[in-house]
């Protein structure tokens, strides 16, 4: 029979029958990997065991950003840690799930962004990892995100929020590109918003000597302050009494009150008699300024004061009155200080006697010397109350004075009951978004508020007295810087700029938390964690309740 083939493939091992126990070096490397691997298994079981937060930290991303520092060696602190469900055959296929699922509210708060979200978008929003990005290093900005977690839901704001009507710009992708305009000025254009009740011109009040004309007469000078304190604050050097006063931006607005300076000391004795928290607020520099108020920014020219009386032949100065008063509490006032001035003694045509303990009691006076008496106080307060109050018409407007005259009624408006209408508080014009004026303290204040610079009037078409519109100069003056580098900026008269490169992305200005009260900060009760955590859980990550 035939030789079989595979008596002929045995031949070629004839003498060395055990060469499948002879390992080649296929055979050998596989062995020493098995080794290998078994010995860095047990090395990070031991590194574990002995050193578990350095084991942890070995195969993180990246280091924490700042704020975070402490927790580098510590992942249970931020990291849901391991449940029953994660040994199951479908958790074994999500691992990154699990460690996407943080638990950021045990330190904050972080409240919801609008209440109008669909579902969907809610559901994104709960993800804080969604949008805060970690283990970026140590100068990674948290709250500095890009604007695609932002366009999102803003390039077609309708499909994401429940209604499909929002109130906000239906598409926006950039900044720089499709922002609309502020609402301010879209709302209000060259209009006083329906909010100002103050009349005030600022092109007046920083035209030297507060005239409406270059020639005009009665300049406000140096000397016109009465008050010395507040004479040498407006007195800038080399000035004598006799110069004109030329206020600037800072004469008004501050970025901090100077606590502890000679200037807050001034301000100070300016204010004296009211409660100095109130009116000088002792705030750092900060990103807005301090609420303007009467006491330390208006008195020194505009004092309420009433203007000197006759009686009889007799003559008494004014006096000053306490500023925000309602007419009606007004009219009070001067009554007493007028019944108070003729019991003085001077005007004995209408003095009525003292009772017991020099006591003034108009009832237990003569009847046509009491009413008298009544009619001068009545008189002398009607007369007060049209000088300063609201004009001199005592038969026109509302408790009968006109919106007008040289003092309450120069500057203040009424509303329909007849009350000074209340002033609206509007240290932040941007309710939705964020400004730091110490940011821009660098740059002419006229450059971004228009008609706030000096200008004698040249005709006679506008009321300077007048309601101001909103003296902001809109969107298109933030982007000369706030743009991509190089981008051309007109100023007018065939002149132009390359300008941009700073900043603009969406976080630069806009908050996100808790949006649908603005002007609630970070400092707002609704940031604030559930539970507050000792130090010692803080570090070691305590696990959620």
């Amino acid at each position: 029979m035939p030789r079989s083939p595979s008596r002929d493939l045995a031949d070629r091992y004839t003498g060395n029958r055990d060469y499948f126990r002879q390992p080649d070096w296929i055979r050998r490397s596989k062995n020493w990997l098995a080794v290998v691997a078994l010995g860095l298994s047990l090395g990070w079981f031991a590194f574990d065991r002995v050193m578990p937060s350095r084991a942890a930290y070995t195969h993180s991303h990246g280091p924490l950003a700042d704020p975070h520092a402490a927790l580098d060696a510590t992942c249970e602190a931020c990291h849901r840690g391991y449940s029953a469900r994660d040994f199951s055959p479908v958790g074994a296929f999500h691992p990154r799930d699990r460690w996407h699922d943080l638990t950021c509210e045990k330190c904050h708060g972080g409240p919801a962004h609008h209440a109008t979200v669909t579902a969907d978008g809610k559901a994104f929003h709960e993800g804080c990892a969604n949008c805060h990005h970690d283990h970026n290093g140590r100068t990674n900005s948290l709250t500095r995100i890009g604007d695609e977690h932002c366009t999102r839901c803003h390039a077609n704001l309708p499909a994401h929020t429940t209604g499909g009507s929002p109130k906000y710009a239906a598409t926006v992708t950039s900044f720089a590109k499709d922002h609309p305009e502020f609402a301010v000025i879209r709302e209000g254009g060259d209009k006083p918003y329906a909010g100002r009740t103050l009349k005030f011109s600022h092109s007046l009040h920083m035209t030297p000597g507060q005239v409406y004309h270059k020639n005009a007469r009665g300049a406000w000078t140096l000397d016109r302050i009465t008050d010395p304190v507040a004479r040498d604050r407006y007195r800038r050097p080399g000035q004598s009494d006799t110069d004109v006063v030329q206020l600037d931006c800072a004469s008004c607005h501050r970025l901090d009150s100077g606590t502890g300076t000679a200037e807050f000391a001034r301000l100070e004795k300016l204010a004296e008699g009211l409660p100095r928290l109130a009116v000088l607020p002792p705030r750092a520099a900060g990103a807005y300024y301090l609420p303007v108020n009467y006491e330390t920014d208006c008195k020194a020219c505009h004092a309420t004061t009433t203007p000197p009386v006759t009686v009889g032949g007799a003559v008494a100065d004014g006096f000053a009155v306490p500023h925000r008063l309602q007419s009606d509490r007004l009219r009070e006032v001067l009554s007493g200080e007028y019944a108070r001035l003729l019991a003085g003694g001077e005007f004995k045509d209408v003095a009525l006697p003292k009772g017991p303990s020099g006591r003034l009691d108009p009832r237990e006076a003569p009847a046509p010397q009491a009413a008298k008496f009544r009619a001068e106080v009545d008189r002398l307060t009607t007369a007060a109350m049209a000088s300063l109050f609201m004009g001199a018409d005592p038969k026109a407007g509302p408790d009968g004075f006109p919106a007008g005259g040289n003092a309450c009624g120069k500057c203040h408006t009424r509303d329909p009951a007849g009350k000074v209408a209340a002033v609206p508080n509007k240290t932040v014009w941007f309710e939705h978004a964020k400004f730091d004026h110490v940011a821009h303290r660098g740059v002419r204040c006229a450059d971004c508020h228009p008609g706030t610079d000096a200008k004698f009037k040249e005709t006679g078409d506008t009321d300077w007295t007048d309601r101001e519109p909103v003296r902001i100069a809109g969107v298109d003056s933030c982007k000369q810087c706030h743009a991509p580098a190089g981008t051309r900026v007109d100023l007018g008269g065939g002149k132009s700029f390359a300008g941009g490169g700073v900043r603009f992305e969406c976080a630069e200005c806009h908050r996100y938390h808790n949006n649908d009260h603005p002007l609630q900060g970070r400092g707002a009760r609704a940031r604030d964690a559930a539970a507050p955590l000792s130090v010692e859980e803080f570090f070691r990550g305590k696990k959620k309740e």
